[in-house]
């Protein structure tokens, strides 16, 4: 690659002066290795269209130990896929996305584990066009995982297609219904009475084009966003029983009805009867956080688990944020300020509504404030951003002599564009900074102790795990030798369940508190008293 032929077609290549064609042929060439994955398919030349799927060979080159990966070595996975065109708004840019099927050698769809992903059928190459650092979906995605709400696993990979090289991507599970992916429970066709009928759904509010379902309409239009109903994403709208679609429809209007009825603040009579607030809670947050304009109405996913399994609406999985993280001036996105839930542009009502309750508003800046310290830590999220610019620093150089768009408007960019990619971590870090520090000062409500402003006199305390499912372990460190009672109770300060008294020692003890009460999911307080002090800590219940 250093000879002078090569850097006379690389000048070329730069330049624009080639055709794309002639510069995915070279950069394939130059393409021997590279420290990501290589993903290479070959469809016999046959197009790829948006449907049907085409027939295609997959091989990937790849060292789970972290060397290097040659496209000489012997491939780490082969198989058959079939391939296609997926998206709505990034089916326009020049660089495609793709959703690709795992096959076995009759055409029919087989679980197959991919980069070390949990097996499983469906999976997509996202091309991240007009997102020019390649991680924002990634990030949101890890802290949304970070966080105890599933999000697609992600691997970064180069994507040769036909011999030609298509540039940087990223690998993605596709929203499922999957042990591994949306656990919830299979609902089969014949599932149409009882406690069968229940669950598991997913439902979504997105754009009628791309991978959009049959559709519902809602009984609160007015509420419910500019496309006024859902789609059925699991099951399909071609394999819903009419039974299953009445019952979920129904669901969704009563949650709704409670929610915006005179007694939506009421625990049995309100909107958390119906749906796990934890749940809106950290939607809001992460999306609050990255300001997407799309959310609150596009590739807005909701999932309704069997009555024994959570029976509550959840939301999530969080998805599309390419636009996200001051990438898009549209809605004003980019702007530091404001929020993206009470915009008057057809937004799903939920959370407008959600905010006029008290306990709401607190439980979520107890939630804030509790990730602020962990899982949403600027430092950790900026030195998580400079690591991945790390490891793409090589591939990011190959996809942009393909692509040439730095310094460019892509589909909505924010101005002014960058001109480099270390320009583009740069500005993304300074907006996960000072949004944060945005959102530190300006998100409503308010959160009484919970041991975010200890005493010094007073023993340090942690749980762990948090959020948790079951049990959970105290951890504390005391200054003497004395006795605890520890105490849950919820939000508004109602006592839940008090522990049997524990003894402690001078430095660390370690103490596991399990027989709790069936708890419903959400956020609670776990008050630590002895006769010298009273201290409190927030703890999430799953």
């Amino acid at each position: 690659m250093k000879n002078n032929t090569w850097i006379f077609w690389r000048s070329l290549i730069i330049t624009g002066l080639l055709s794309l064609s002639t510069k995915q042929a070279l950069l394939a060439q130059a393409l021997t290795d590279s420290n990501l994955p290589i993903i290479s398919i070959n469809t016999n030349f046959s197009p790829i269209y948006d449907t049907p799927k085409t027939l295609a060979f997959m091989a990937i080159y790849y060292h789970p130990n972290g060397s290097r990966n040659y496209l000489t070595d012997a491939p780490f996975y082969t198989g058959t896929i079939g391939i296609e065109v997926r998206g709505s708004s990034s089916s326009t840019m020049g660089k495609l996305c793709y959703g690709f099927e795992t096959w076995d050698n009759l055409g029919n769809p087989t679980d197959t584990s991919i980069l070390n992903m949990p097996a499983e059928s469906d999976w997509i190459l996202y091309a991240s066009a007009n997102d020019k650092t390649f991680m924002r979906n990634v990030l949101t995605y890890d802290l949304s995982n970070r966080m105890g709400n599933y999000a697609s696993r992600t691997e970064f990979c180069e994507l040769v297609i036909n011999d030609q090289y298509m540039g940087l991507y990223i690998l993605m599970e596709k929203i499922k219904r999957d042990n591994n992916r949306v656990n919830i429970a299979k609902l089969r066709s014949q599932d149409t009475t009882g406690i069968e009928l229940t669950g598991g759904y997913i439902i979504k509010s997105d754009k009628t084009t791309g991978s959009g379902g049959g559709y519902f309409p809602s009984n609160y239009p007015n509420n419910i966003g500019q496309y006024g109903g859902f789609q059925y994403e699991y099951p399909s709208d071609l394999n819903i029983h009419p039974l299953q679609a009445a019952y979920i429809e129904n669901y969704v209007d009563t949650f709704q009805a409670a929610l915006f009825g005179p007694n939506f603040t009421d625990p049995l009579l309100g909107y958390r009867n119906y749906a796990k607030a934890i749940s809106f809670i950290d939607y809001f947050i992460i999306n609050e956080f990255s300001k997407n304009p799309d959310t609150y109405v596009l590739s807005t996913y909701i999932v309704k688990p069997k009555d024994d399994q959570g029976r509550k609406l959840e939301m999530g999985p969080v998805w599309d944020y390419d636009l996200a993280w001051k990438n898009s001036y549209y809605l004003g996105a980019d702007v530091l300020s404001g929020y993206v839930y009470n915009q008057p542009v057809g937004r799903i009502a939920w959370w407008e509504r959600m905010m006029q309750d008290s306990s709401f508003v607190n439980e979520m800046k107890c939630r804030w404030l509790y990730l602020r310290q962990n899982e949403l830590a600027v430092n950790r999220i900026n030195q998580y951003i400079d690591s991945l610019a790390i490891y793409l620093n090589e591939a990011q150089q190959r996809n942009f002599m393909l692509w040439p768009v730095l310094g460019q408007n892509v589909y909505y960019n924010s101005f002014p564009y960058p001109l480099t990619f270390q320009d583009e971590i740069d500005s993304l870090k300074s907006w996960v900074t000072n949004r944060a520090n945005w959102l530190d000062v300006n998100l409503p409500g308010t959160c009484t102790s919970l041991g975010l402003d200890q005493n010094s006199d007073q023993p340090t305390a942690t749980v762990w795990p948090n959020p948790f499912e079951q049990t959970f372990v105290l951890r504390i460190t005391a200054t003497n030798n004395e006795q605890i009672q520890p105490e849950l109770r919820d939000m508004h300060g109602r006592l839940i369940y008090q522990f049997p008294k524990s003894e402690l020692h001078a430095g660390e003890n370690e103490i596991k508190l399990n027989s709790l009460p069936e708890l419903e999911s959400g956020m609670y307080i776990l008050n630590i008293v002895s006769n010298q002090y009273r201290n409190a800590l927030l703890i999430v219940h799953q």
